[in-house]
């Protein structure tokens, strides 16, 4: 009499279980990913103001010596409204260029996801410029991987645990 009622109700509970896994995995993932991109952002928006901050006081005479503090895994440079390079560390890669957002990704050196930063910049003699702040953000993805195959394993385990031990 009990037998089919104990097997239901394990399965029952092992769709729950599943269910709630499934979310669970779900929300974080998304939370983990929307932080770690915020924050990659945020520090390439961070120098770009740095910089914009410097041309806007000084202008574009002091330049070259401020972008050489950044440096890799931070490229920066400063194009001309016309798309005219101003400023760098070094010569800019071709993909490293002012973009029509503020935020663009784009596939940098390799083929790697590269997060790039745009912010205008007003000179105190009244020329405007481009700041133009990139960095690769495979870290970000590889982080993202690992995390998703952990969840994938523990999400397995977690089940074949709750199957095992009937919870």
């Amino acid at each position: 009499m009990f037998r089919g009622a104990r097997f239901r109700l394990a399965v029952v509970n092992g769709l729950a279980l599943l269910t709630v896994l499934a979310i669970l995995r779900v929300a974080g993932f998304l939370l983990l990913e929307t932080r770690l991109n915020r924050d990659a952002t945020d520090e390439l928006r961070s120098v770009a103001a740095l910089i914009t901050l410097r041309i806007e006081r000084d202008g574009f005479d002091t330049l070259s010596p401020a972008l050489r503090a950044y440096r890799y895994p931070i490229r920066s440079a400063v194009f001309s409204e016309g798309g005219t390079l101003i400023a760098a560390e070094d010569q800019p890669p071709a993909w490293l260029r002012p973009a029509a957002g503020e935020v663009t990704d784009v596939a940098g050196d390799g083929g790697e996801r590269t997060r790039i930063v745009t912010l205008p910049a007003d000179a105190p003699d009244g020329r405007r410029a481009s700041v133009v702040v990139a960095r690769s953000v495979e870290r970000v993805d590889a982080v993202l991987d690992e995390v998703r195959t952990v969840l994938q394993y523990a999400s397995g385990l977690a089940i074949v645990l709750a199957a095992l031990f009937g919870w």
